[in-house]
């Protein structure tokens, strides 16, 4: 009898300690996801922005502004979170998504100035 008590006390605290590894692993596996799918929208926002302002097209890029800007607060929010999870063992991948995250807030700046030359030379 204690036998199969304690057989049924390994497998249950075995499905016990099971369940909260593979959450663990699922939820790496969807901060990741998460992180390079939003970078992979911020490199096509960031093509478009790029295309509004060699064209001077002033309204399609006001319309596109907001949402770009909001994508970069996301992805930084998303990193935040990332890095304070218990499942980075990987720091480089946080820190090559950084330097993306500086590098589209540069040229939100420069996208800016853009379309601020755009406009003055519109209004002459």
């Amino acid at each position: 009898m204690k036998r199969i008590v304690g057989y049924a006390l390994f497998f249950v605290l075995g499905v016990f300690c099971t369940y909260p590894y593979n959450a663990y692993w699922d939820a790496r596996e969807h901060a990741a996801l998460d992180i390079s799918s939003i970078s992979e929208v911020l490199v096509y926002q960031s093509l478009l922005m790029e295309t509004y302002t060699k064209h001077c097209d002033i309204e399609g890029y006001d319309r596109w502004r907001d949402f770009f800007e909001s994508s970069i607060e996301t992805y930084n929010f998303r990193l935040d979170r990332g890095e304070s999870f218990p499942f980075v063992d990987s720091p480089m991948y946080f820190d090559e998504h950084r330097k993306r995250s500086e590098n589209y807030s540069n040229a939100l700046i420069d996208f800016d100035e853009n379309v601020e030359n755009c406009q003055q030379e519109f209004n002459k």
